[in-house]
């Protein structure tokens, strides 16, 4: 097997030239350059962003991408919940005031402001299925809030957590999350669910001047985008949690050689922030690795007829699938493979895989499809926020919600940040304040195990970018389940090796 590595300075440079391309969309305004504007200059930060024009706007952001960026140096919906007291729901959110749950509190402290949480995610349109575990996760950390905190200032403060619905919309997701920061006055900004989704809400915490935690998107995917393939960018206000290319490639390559092919590759990759990241290493990566790779060119996401992509990869006897699709685009090209007699040997598809239903959708054709995956209820670790194992995490889930347990469950890790970040805070009432807690935030027991900001900022570590935090990340594979027609087997853990293995990987099923 290559080195993970073997391919960096290519990957990087493809990186930052298509990253470049895919930056060059509407910014907010004037694109300012806060190189110099330190906090010891006579102007502050957020001084300056108030003259331009920026602060106190909910600015939609053209196909999300683009905004105000900070470049220093490199090294340096509405939903309602339910919680023991009555919700208010105003406009495009609902605020869920904290009670009814044990208090970590000791008699006596001193009442502070209620302090806020700002939550956007896609509760509706084509990314959904990402947030079905939100309802359930917001139930059980205001649970866990109880009728408020001791926080960083020894004052007792309610926490509200503010869930707002980007509708799976990039424009919305910045309106909403500007909206949050503008009006709602959070003080602290949370969000997942892709690029599409995080980009303008990271762009707009960066803008505002609010400390910003995101997750569930491979690293490179929000970074390069957002940056225009600047990989010495770094920013001030927003980070994310979560995976990248390194672990990626450690736990797909050996999926891919687990099966005797003839290491011929059909690439499926949209032209989308993921696509064009996965576009920017995997060749290379799989070339390298002794694979012919037929690249199917990138795709829009709501394509409907895969004929001439599917006789492409017939022509060249592709034997193995590797992309990253949809749910729907993912059902789209199955259907047609099928019946145009495309059966790989293996299939090992992105972000389509994550949810048990879209699996379960495609019937035979489902099983056997693999791919890296992020959360599972076999993580050794427990919740130091709400008390529980991923395993009881993944248990409540299927008994309240009668369903298979769904990797999103995961994606509480920036709930868990925000919260112990305020409980550190010395002072609520600024955003400094706040972000220097962040900056020192070092938790052994989050639902993705330990989260350590004080790592030293280094590629191929814990911290690969100053602004980004490496996750979990195990390969899995669908197969015939015994408790649900399909379960989720974790089948390589080279960037996880505390991780027990289930199952060899099989041959995919395709029909």
């Amino acid at each position: 097997m290559i080195s993970v590595y073997a391919v960096e300075d290519e990957f990087l440079q493809r990186l930052r030239t298509e990253g470049a391309e895919m930056a060059d969309e509407p910014k907010l305004g004037n694109e300012f350059d806060l190189e110099n504007n330190d906090r010891t200059s006579g102007v502050s930060r957020r001084e300056f962003l108030k003259l331009a024009g920026i602060a106190g706007a909910a600015v939609g952001l053209g196909g999300g991408l683009g905004g105000v960026r900070c470049r220093r140096s490199l090294w340096q919906e509405e939903t309602t919940t339910t919680t023991g007291e009555a919700t208010t729901t105003s406009g495009a959110g609902t605020t869920a005031t904290t009670a009814g749950g044990a208090t970590t509190t000791a008699a006596g402290a001193e009442t502070g402001r209620e302090v806020k949480i700002g939550w956007v995610q896609p509760v509706t349109g084509t990314m959904a299925a990402h947030t079905v575990a939100g309802e359930y996760i917001l139930e059980l950390v205001n649970g866990a809030l109880g009728d408020g905190i001791v926080l960083g200032d020894g004052k007792k403060h309610k926490i509200s957590i503010i869930r707002k619905d980007s509708q799976s919309d990039s424009n919305r997701a910045g309106q909403v999350a500007g909206d949050l920061i503008s009006n709602d006055k959070v003080d602290i900004l949370v969000g997942d669910a892709g690029p599409d989704m995080i980009i303008p809400i990271t762009t707009q915490g960066e803008a505002l001047g609010v400390p910003t935690i995101t997750d569930n998107c491979p690293w490179e995917a929000w970074f390069m985008a957002r940056s225009g393939g600047k990989i010495e960018t770094t920013y001030e206000w927003t980070y994310h949690l979560c995976w990248g290319s390194n672990e990626e490639i450690l736990v797909n390559l050996p999926i891919l050689e687990a099966i005797p092919t003839n290491k011929v590759v059909g690439g499926l990759w949209p032209n989308d922030a993921d696509g064009q990241a996965l576009r920017a290493y995997w060749p290379a990566t799989l070339k390298a690795a002794g694979f012919t790779v037929l690249d199917a060119g990138a795709f829009d996401n709501a394509t409907e007829d895969f004929t001439s992509v599917i006789g492409e990869f017939k022509k060249a006897g592709a034997e193995v699938l590797l992309g990253l699709t949809l749910p729907p685009t993912l059902a789209t090209f199955t259907q047609q493979a099928s019946q145009q007699g495309f059966k790989p040997k293996i299939a090992v598809i992105e972000k389509s895989t994550l949810f048990p239903a879209g699996i379960e959708a495609l019937g035979p054709v489902g099983i056997g499809i693999a791919g890296n995956q992020w959360w599972h209820p076999t993580y050794p670790f427990k919740s130091a926020l709400v008390g529980k194992t991923c395993q009881e995490l993944a248990d409540g889930f299927e008994a309240k919600l009668n369903r298979q347990w769904e990797q999103p469950i995961g994606i509480m890790v920036h709930l868990e940040v925000a919260v112990d970040t305020l409980k550190r805070a010395k002072n609520v009432d600024d955003k400094e304040s706040i972000l220097e807690a962040l900056l020192a935030t070092k938790i052994d027991d989050t639902v993705m195990g330990t989260i350590d900001f004080t790592l030293p900022v280094a590629p191929k570590t814990g911290r690969p970018h100053q602004n980004a935090i490496v996750t979990p990340l195990y390969g899995g594979q669908w197969q015939k389940g015994t408790k649900y027609p399909v379960e989720l087997k974790v089948v390589t853990n080279a960037a996880t090796p505390w991780l027990e293995i289930q199952s060899p990987v099989q041959p995919y099923m395709g029909a």
